[in-house]
């Protein structure tokens, strides 16, 4: 019995270790997913900047735009040929802020991914927590088990010795049995010649 305990109490432990490992890794996970969501909230953030510069140029250049068709206006035989290229500036300026709008709102995606991501983290990094806490417990009752198992193995070998003891006695009772037995033989068959 103390046998079987034992190896319970080590199976146990062994089950707590490998809880406590899993645990680590899960925390280990848990950081590398927050420190992606940093990364992807750190890269948003550079495309929302890259947006608002992208759309800053093209309020330049739509401005630029419209002086120059302003110019054309003024000029009228370089008029045509300003108001042309005042037209294409504004239309790239249009461009470069739709660009800049879309930057902004690919940014604020990598945000929320960077968000969930850390949050994910979080959430593996306390499921450890509890994976290493639970390994801990197995291995205090594998701990427990393996001192049962000693003191029912210890209480084994003190009753074999009381047995082997019992069993001397025994020996010992058997032979002076058999000594009473022969002297009782011995006085039995002197009182028949006494008597006869």
């Amino acid at each position: 019995m103390g046998s079987v305990l034992q190896s319970m109490g080590s199976v146990l432990q062994s089950m707590g270790s490998v809880l406590q490992s899993m645990g680590s890794v899960l925390q280990s996970m848990g950081s590398v997913l927050q420190s992606m969501g940093s990364v992807l909230q750190s890269m948003g953030s550079v495309l929302q900047s890259m947006g608002s510069v992208l759309q800053s140029m093209g309020s330049v250049l739509q401005s630029m735009g419209s002086v120059l068709q302003s110019m054309g206006s003024v000029l009228q035989s370089m008029g045509s040929v300003l108001q042309s290229m005042g037209s294409v500036l504004q239309s790239m300026g249009s461009v470069l802020q739709s660009m800049g709008s879309v930057l902004q709102s690919m940014g604020s995606v990598l945000q929320s991914m960077g968000s969930v991501l850390q949050s994910m983290g979080s959430v593996l990094q306390s499921m450890g927590s509890v994976l290493q806490s639970m390994g801990s417990v197995l291995q205090s009752m594998g701990s427990v088990l393996q001192s049962m198992g000693s003191v029912l193995q210890s209480m084994g070998s003190v009753l074999q010795s009381m047995g082997s003891v019992l069993q001397s006695m025994g020996s010992v009772l058997q032979s002076m049995g058999s000594v009473l037995q022969s002297m009782g033989s011995v006085l039995h068959h002197r009182n028949i010649t006494i008597k006869g």
